[in-house]
């Protein structure tokens, strides 16, 4: 059984990528929280392909996540600003 949950992680705790935004509300992420046949959680983001974590409890495994999506959210940030990037904001 998957179990989607929104975590909202607080701006200050992560570089922001968008360097020009003013917006200090907390970032929200949807994740995929999955039982494991032998045992604890895995969970990914969707938002971020390359943040994945595991635990032995849910709460653990959710407290994983907001790491892993920093250590993505840094390494992004990093890269942007070493590159000739733009980052640009698009409405679906």
């Amino acid at each position: 059984m998957r179990l989607a949950a929104t975590l909202s992680i607080e701006r200050a705790s992560y570089p922001v990528i968008n360097k020009t935004s003013t917006n200090y509300h907390p970032l929200k992420y949807t994740v995929i929280l999955e039982p494991q046949e032998e045992g604890g959680y895995t969970v990914r983001c969707l938002e971020l392909p390359g943040a994945i974590s595991q635990g032995e409890t849910k709460e653990e495994t959710l407290e994983n996540i907001k790491e892993a999506i920093g250590l993505v959210l840094e390494v992004l940030s990093q890269e942007l600003a070493t590159s000739n990037a733009q980052v640009l904001e698009i409405d679906l």
